[in-house]
């Protein structure tokens, strides 16, 4: 998202921040965790995050999920998608809905 936005990579620090300003910190411990793929040379290859849903502790939310041009067509969406469902079952979630922004 920073390279689309920015029109650069972004740091650690940069994504912390935005996840604090964009009001979804419980895409963090212990309601929620954000998930990112790197390649071996630590470049970003995508990400998730998952929280439960305020109100339905047994339902989570994906959130933010993408995969950039280089994480494509290798498997890596199916990847973060299991490791989304792994998340949210260790989060006490039975069920997964799909945020769509609209």
């Amino acid at each position: 998202m920073g390279l689309r936005v920015l029109g650069r990579p972004v740091t650690e620090t940069e994504i912390r921040e935005a996840l604090h300003a964009d009001g979804h910190n419980d895409l963090a411990p212990p309601r929620g965790e954000f998930l990112v793929a790197r390649d071996h040379q630590g470049n970003l290859l995508g990400y998730a995050g998952v929280r439960l849903l305020a109100g339905s502790p047994t339902t989570a939310e994906l959130k933010r999920m993408y995969v950039r041009p280089a994480g494509r067509g290798a498997g890596l969406g199916r990847g973060l998608l299991r490791a989304v469902e792994a998340s949210a079952q260790q989060l006490g979630a039975s069920r997964i809905v799909c945020e769509t922004a609209n």
